[in-house]
């Protein structure tokens, strides 16, 4: 998830940027309008602006109760409960895979980034996930040859993984389709006619995990840490930042 400046970035006007490896942005005043500052005390509070909102728990840091705007890349599940603690900010959310967060965050797009990092990594880790095969239930595609995948872009840590597991193991496979939709990995997973790479948790309930199989190799975990935007962060990236520290880790 990522925060993106309309125009020359200030740090009000950032974005906060979600990995499957998912901001906020202030438009300028027209002109002939008074600075968004004076007019706050006349005007309703900004209308809140979340993609793909998912209601949870509150979060127990209830000092903050900022205005603003951020544009973050982060999916929906560690937003839960940000909304009604946070009434007057208004997020953006920014759903990529982590290479295409970390340009934004380097082109000053976002303010906070939700990414994922390979093992080894010597950032802070909120949480790590373990990467798993997965197909549709009885016979299918893990069977073909060579095997069929659907994986992210090739850049991003699952594809990585996939390739360099199976050259290792010196199984051949092809790449029937590559892709940052989510959904779109998950159909073709359904239709029978490739196998997917996944964090655990994003495994849905209709397909399988499939593991114990000598001819698809173990992978490797990937660790989700947060990366802010250049110079200091607001004090409601911060709130933001915080609340998924502390909610993250218990999804």
């Amino acid at each position: 998830m990522g925060i993106e400046p309309a125009g020359p970035p200030s740090r009000g006007d950032r974005r906060l940027a979600p990995a499957a490896t998912h901001g906020t942005r202030r438009a300028a005043d027209p002109p002939g309008r008074a600075p968004a500052q004076s007019r706050a005390a006349h005007s309703a509070p900004p209308r809140r602006s979340v993609g793909r909102a998912v209601e949870q728990r509150p979060f127990r840091d209830t000092a903050l109760r900022l205005p603003g705007r951020l544009r973050r890349g982060v999916p929906a599940a560690p937003l839960r409960g940000f909304a009604s603690q946070h009434p007057q900010a208004s997020v953006e959310v920014v759903c990529a895979p982590t290479p295409r967060l970390l340009e934004q965050i380097d082109r000053h797009a976002l303010d906070l980034a939700l990414i994922s990092l390979a093992e080894g990594s010597d950032e802070a880790v909120i949480r790590r996930e373990p990467l798993v095969w997965v197909g549709c239930p009885g016979p299918g595609a893990a069977d073909f040859a060579p095997l069929p995948l659907a994986l992210s872009q090739p850049d991003t840590l699952d594809h990585l993984a996939a390739c360099n597991a199976l050259r290792a193991l010196g199984r051949e496979y092809r790449i029937a389709y590559a892709s940052s939709s989510l959904a779109g990995l998950i159909a073709l997973v359904r239709s029978g006619q490739a196998v997917a790479v996944l964090t655990q948790t994003a495994v849905p309930a209709d397909l399988q995990i499939l593991a114990g199989d000598a001819a698809l190799p173990e992978l490797p975990s990937v660790g989700i840490a947060l990366r802010f935007g250049q110079g200091q962060p607001t004090p409601l990236v911060d709130a933001l930042a915080e609340h998924i520290r502390q909610l993250l880790p218990s999804l």
